[in-house]
């Protein structure tokens, strides 16, 4: 099963008098941003997700660099969601100005990937391959309102350091926040 297709996390929202879960559906990842920015250079499309007997999700496959990424590399990343017929800016927003510095710090959202992988510090060499063999997913304890149910984006302008100057490009993932 193609990652895209399966990441799902379990959010829990306390209320007043009942606990509510709410799942976090990934429905596509490395799509244009329509920003005219390039495209990350990062093809994850041999990724995929395996369950384990309790059902926990794991992800297994190559990533390839596409390109190189060089120290520091920022990212700016920020949500729009839909609401009332139209994609409304977000809540949810995030800068990092040197990722390099904070690649396998435990609770960042990115670390059961780079934790993983072969190279865990910059720069990274265009064509540069990683194969993750069962990275545990998991569980990421994020809380959400309820107000938060619907479909969002977010978008990922990667900022590094190429042949002199720094060149931004963009990744837009789409997802769902859902109440089960």
């Amino acid at each position: 099963m193609k990652f895209a297709n399966f990441l799902t996390l379990v959010v829990t929202v306390p209320s007043a008098l009942v606990l509510a879960e709410y799942v976090l559906d990934i429905v596509d990842y490395q799509q244009d941003c329509e920003n005219g920015m390039p495209k990350f250079g990062m093809d994850m499309s041999d990724l995929d997700t395996n369950l384990d007997e309790e059902g926990n999700p794991s992800a297994t496959g190559k990533i390839v660099f596409t390109d190189e990424y060089n120290d520091p590399i920022s990212i700016h990343a920020y949500t729009k969601r839909f609401l009332h017929g139209s994609w409304e800016d977000g809540e949810i927003s995030r800068d990092v100005t040197n990722l390099c510095a904070v690649l396998t710090v435990p609770f960042e959202p990115w670390y059961p990937f780079f934790s993983a992988m072969k190279n865990q510090g910059c720069p990274f060499e265009k064509g540069h391959e990683e194969y993750l063999e069962n990275v545990a997913l998991g569980d990421i304890p994020i809380s959400f309102p309820s107000t938060f149910a619907g479909e969002w984006r977010m978008y990922l302008e990667i900022g590094t350091p190429r042949g002199g100057q720094t060149v931004t490009e963009c990744m837009r993932i789409a997802f769902d926040i859902k109440e089960v």
